[in-house]
Protein backbone atom coordinates (compact mmCIF):
# COMPACT_ATOMS: atom_id res chain seq x y z
CA UNK A 1 0.00 0.00 0.00
CA UNK A 2 2.96 2.42 0.83
CA UNK A 3 6.40 2.46 -0.65
CA UNK A 4 7.69 0.87 2.51
CA UNK A 5 5.97 -1.91 2.00
CA UNK A 6 6.34 -2.44 -0.92
CA UNK A 7 8.02 -6.18 -1.65
CA UNK A 8 7.62 -7.09 2.10
CA UNK A 9 4.93 -9.39 3.92
CA UNK A 10 1.46 -7.36 5.57
CA UNK A 11 2.86 -6.22 9.25
CA UNK A 12 0.85 -4.25 12.09
CA UNK A 13 4.22 -1.86 11.69
CA UNK A 14 6.61 -0.26 9.11
CA UNK A 15 9.59 1.75 9.40
CA UNK A 16 11.16 3.22 5.91
CA UNK A 17 13.66 5.32 4.75
CA UNK A 18 14.04 6.87 1.66
CA UNK A 19 17.26 8.56 -0.10
CA UNK A 20 17.29 10.03 -4.04
CA UNK A 21 19.35 11.75 -5.56
CA UNK A 22 18.68 14.32 -8.52
CA UNK A 23 21.01 15.99 -10.81
CA UNK A 24 19.29 17.84 -13.92
CA UNK A 25 21.33 20.36 -16.32
CA UNK A 26 20.11 23.01 -18.69
CA UNK A 27 22.65 24.36 -20.97
CA UNK A 28 20.00 26.41 -23.42
CA UNK A 29 21.16 29.65 -24.21
CA UNK A 30 23.70 31.49 -21.60
CA UNK A 31 21.97 29.99 -18.19
CA UNK A 32 23.96 26.70 -18.16
CA UNK A 33 21.24 25.77 -15.07
CA UNK A 34 22.62 22.93 -13.15
CA UNK A 35 20.90 21.30 -10.09
CA UNK A 36 21.92 19.07 -7.92
CA UNK A 37 18.97 18.11 -5.13
CA UNK A 38 19.45 15.49 -2.02
CA UNK A 39 16.37 14.13 -0.64
CA UNK A 40 16.42 11.96 2.45
CA UNK A 41 13.40 10.48 4.60
CA UNK A 42 12.56 8.52 7.09
CA UNK A 43 8.99 7.74 8.46
CA UNK A 44 6.55 4.57 10.25
CA UNK A 45 3.06 3.78 9.96
CA UNK A 46 0.59 1.40 11.25
CA UNK A 47 -1.91 -0.83 9.74
CA UNK A 48 -5.40 -0.13 11.43
CA UNK A 49 -7.45 -2.02 9.09
CA UNK A 50 -6.67 -4.20 6.08
CA UNK A 51 -7.06 -1.25 4.06
CA UNK A 52 -6.07 1.24 5.65
CA UNK A 53 -2.58 2.89 6.27
CA UNK A 54 -1.44 5.84 9.11
CA UNK A 55 2.08 6.82 9.50
CA UNK A 56 4.11 9.92 9.90
CA UNK A 57 7.14 10.99 7.93
CA UNK A 58 10.25 13.45 8.46
CA UNK A 59 12.73 14.84 5.39
CA UNK A 60 15.60 16.43 4.49
CA UNK A 61 16.30 18.55 1.71
CA UNK A 62 19.37 20.09 0.04
CA UNK A 63 19.07 21.43 -3.12
CA UNK A 64 21.81 23.81 -4.77
CA UNK A 65 21.29 25.69 -7.95
CA UNK A 66 24.23 27.16 -10.08
CA UNK A 67 24.14 28.62 -13.57
CA UNK A 68 24.89 31.68 -15.71
CA UNK A 69 28.28 30.53 -15.55
CA UNK A 70 28.91 30.86 -12.23
CA UNK A 71 27.33 33.95 -11.41
CA UNK A 72 24.36 32.82 -9.82
CA UNK A 73 24.55 30.01 -7.08
CA UNK A 74 22.15 29.52 -4.30
CA UNK A 75 22.02 26.69 -1.77
CA UNK A 76 18.95 25.49 0.29
CA UNK A 77 18.62 23.22 2.99
CA UNK A 78 15.74 22.26 5.30
CA UNK A 79 13.50 19.88 7.35
CA UNK A 80 10.18 18.96 6.91
CA UNK A 81 7.44 16.66 8.73
CA UNK A 82 3.97 15.21 8.61
CA UNK A 83 1.27 12.51 8.50
CA UNK A 84 0.22 10.46 5.45
CA UNK A 85 -2.53 7.90 4.91
CA UNK A 86 -2.76 5.17 2.38
CA UNK A 87 -6.19 3.59 1.24
CA UNK A 88 -6.86 0.99 -1.03
CA UNK A 89 -9.82 1.74 -2.67
CA UNK A 90 -9.87 -1.43 -4.98
CA UNK A 91 -7.94 -4.71 -5.60
CA UNK A 92 -5.38 -2.67 -7.48
CA UNK A 93 -5.53 0.88 -6.39
CA UNK A 94 -4.16 2.75 -3.82
CA UNK A 95 -4.77 6.40 -2.83
CA UNK A 96 -2.18 8.11 -0.97
CA UNK A 97 -2.32 11.26 0.61
CA UNK A 98 0.53 13.89 2.74
CA UNK A 99 0.64 17.10 4.46
CA UNK A 100 3.87 18.60 5.78
CA UNK A 101 5.49 21.14 6.69
CA UNK A 102 8.62 22.67 6.52
CA UNK A 103 11.43 25.11 7.40
CA UNK A 104 14.07 26.46 4.72
CA UNK A 105 17.25 28.64 4.98
CA UNK A 106 19.11 29.76 2.06
CA UNK A 107 22.01 30.65 1.13
CA UNK A 108 22.07 32.88 -2.39
CA UNK A 109 25.35 34.81 -4.35
CA UNK A 110 24.51 36.65 -6.87
CA UNK A 111 27.66 38.42 -9.20
CA UNK A 112 29.92 38.71 -6.15
CA UNK A 113 27.23 39.80 -3.66
CA UNK A 114 26.15 37.33 -0.97
CA UNK A 115 23.12 36.77 1.00
CA UNK A 116 20.83 34.71 3.23
CA UNK A 117 17.02 33.92 3.85
CA UNK A 118 14.61 32.08 5.83
CA UNK A 119 11.10 30.58 4.33
CA UNK A 120 8.70 27.93 5.57
CA UNK A 121 6.69 25.62 3.34
CA UNK A 122 2.95 23.93 3.32
CA UNK A 123 2.73 20.78 0.92
CA UNK A 124 -0.21 18.73 0.14
CA UNK A 125 -0.03 15.99 -1.78
CA UNK A 126 -2.23 13.44 -2.97
CA UNK A 127 -1.76 10.34 -5.47
CA UNK A 128 -3.39 7.13 -6.99
CA UNK A 129 -1.49 3.92 -7.93
CA UNK A 130 -2.13 1.58 -10.14
CA UNK A 131 -0.23 -2.14 -10.44
CA UNK A 132 -0.99 -4.50 -13.41
CA UNK A 133 1.37 -7.58 -13.88
CA UNK A 134 2.51 -8.38 -17.44
CA UNK A 135 3.99 -11.50 -17.07
CA UNK A 136 7.26 -10.82 -14.95
CA UNK A 137 6.99 -7.52 -15.20
CA UNK A 138 5.06 -4.99 -12.97
CA UNK A 139 3.25 -1.91 -14.28
CA UNK A 140 2.45 1.09 -12.43
CA UNK A 141 0.41 4.02 -13.51
CA UNK A 142 -0.46 6.94 -11.11
CA UNK A 143 -1.36 10.61 -10.88
CA UNK A 144 -0.56 12.63 -8.42
CA UNK A 145 -1.61 16.52 -7.29
CA UNK A 146 0.69 18.62 -5.21
CA UNK A 147 0.51 21.69 -3.91
CA UNK A 148 3.07 23.92 -2.33
CA UNK A 149 2.48 27.35 -0.33
CA UNK A 150 6.05 29.37 0.60
CA UNK A 151 6.34 32.23 2.37
CA UNK A 152 9.88 34.04 3.42
CA UNK A 153 11.79 36.89 5.60
CA UNK A 154 13.46 39.64 3.46
CA UNK A 155 16.69 38.73 2.21
CA UNK A 156 20.52 40.90 2.73
CA UNK A 157 22.18 40.98 -0.50
CA UNK A 158 26.12 42.21 0.67
CA UNK A 159 29.58 42.28 -0.78
CA UNK A 160 31.81 44.48 -3.34
CA UNK A 161 31.29 45.44 -6.94
CA UNK A 162 34.47 47.26 -8.56
CA UNK A 163 35.77 47.97 -5.39
CA UNK A 164 32.34 49.34 -3.72
CA UNK A 165 30.67 48.52 -1.32
CA UNK A 166 26.96 47.44 -2.03
CA UNK A 167 23.92 45.93 0.07
CA UNK A 168 20.70 45.16 -1.17
CA UNK A 169 17.82 44.38 0.96
CA UNK A 170 14.92 42.90 -0.98
CA UNK A 171 11.52 40.75 -0.23
CA UNK A 172 10.78 37.46 -0.77
CA UNK A 173 7.64 37.51 -2.19
CA UNK A 174 5.24 34.61 -0.60
CA UNK A 175 4.50 32.08 -3.31
CA UNK A 176 1.75 29.18 -3.98
CA UNK A 177 1.90 26.93 -6.89
CA UNK A 178 0.37 23.56 -7.78
CA UNK A 179 1.50 20.26 -10.42
CA UNK A 180 -0.07 17.65 -11.85
CA UNK A 181 2.10 14.29 -12.34
CA UNK A 182 1.49 11.37 -14.24
CA UNK A 183 3.80 8.86 -14.13
CA UNK A 184 4.67 4.75 -15.59
CA UNK A 185 7.23 2.51 -13.72
CA UNK A 186 7.80 -0.47 -15.41
CA UNK A 187 9.85 -3.01 -12.66
CA UNK A 188 11.18 -6.42 -12.99
CA UNK A 189 10.91 -8.23 -9.42
CA UNK A 190 13.95 -11.01 -8.40
CA UNK A 191 13.09 -13.48 -5.91
CA UNK A 192 15.88 -15.41 -4.17
CA UNK A 193 15.74 -17.57 -0.88
CA UNK A 194 16.49 -14.48 1.11
CA UNK A 195 15.87 -11.42 -0.92
CA UNK A 196 13.50 -9.80 -3.47
CA UNK A 197 15.53 -6.91 -5.94
CA UNK A 198 13.67 -5.10 -8.44
CA UNK A 199 14.73 -3.10 -11.01
CA UNK A 200 12.68 -0.14 -11.92
CA UNK A 201 12.48 2.48 -14.32
CA UNK A 202 10.25 5.62 -14.68
CA UNK A 203 8.74 7.84 -16.96
CA UNK A 204 6.99 10.70 -16.07
CA UNK A 205 5.43 14.35 -17.32
CA UNK A 206 4.69 17.13 -14.73
CA UNK A 207 2.47 20.53 -15.77
CA UNK A 208 2.90 23.39 -13.34
CA UNK A 209 -0.05 25.75 -12.60
CA UNK A 210 0.06 28.77 -11.47
CA UNK A 211 4.26 28.72 -10.90
CA UNK A 212 6.14 31.68 -9.82
CA UNK A 213 10.15 31.92 -8.63
CA UNK A 214 10.00 31.24 -5.12
CA UNK A 215 13.01 33.31 -3.38
CA UNK A 216 15.82 33.89 -5.49
CA UNK A 217 15.38 30.69 -7.92
CA UNK A 218 17.51 30.79 -11.51
CA UNK A 219 15.54 27.61 -12.49
CA UNK A 220 13.38 26.37 -14.88
CA UNK A 221 9.79 28.02 -14.99
CA UNK A 222 8.58 25.92 -18.03
CA UNK A 223 5.11 24.26 -17.41
CA UNK A 224 5.57 21.28 -19.17
CA UNK A 225 8.44 18.96 -18.19
CA UNK A 226 9.81 15.05 -18.20
CA UNK A 227 11.66 13.04 -16.18
CA UNK A 228 12.92 9.47 -15.86
CA UNK A 229 14.61 7.48 -13.21
CA UNK A 230 15.82 4.56 -12.84
CA UNK A 231 16.63 1.95 -9.85
CA UNK A 232 16.58 -0.86 -7.66
CA UNK A 233 14.69 -1.84 -4.91
CA UNK A 234 15.89 -4.60 -2.47
CA UNK A 235 14.17 -6.04 0.92
CA UNK A 236 15.38 -8.83 2.62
Amino acid sequence: MTEGRDLAPPSTWNVWTDFTYTEIEDTRGVREVDINDNYFAAGFDRLVRPDLVVGFQVEYENLDVEGFQGQFRQDTKGLAAGPYIAWRMSERWVLNGLATFGEFSTDVNVLGLSGDFDRTRWRANLEAIGQYEAGNFLLRPSIAYDYYNYSAEDYDLSGTVAGVPVNIVGEVASASYSALTPELEISRPFVTSRSIVSPFATLSATYWFDRENVGLDAGSQTDLTWASRVGVCARE
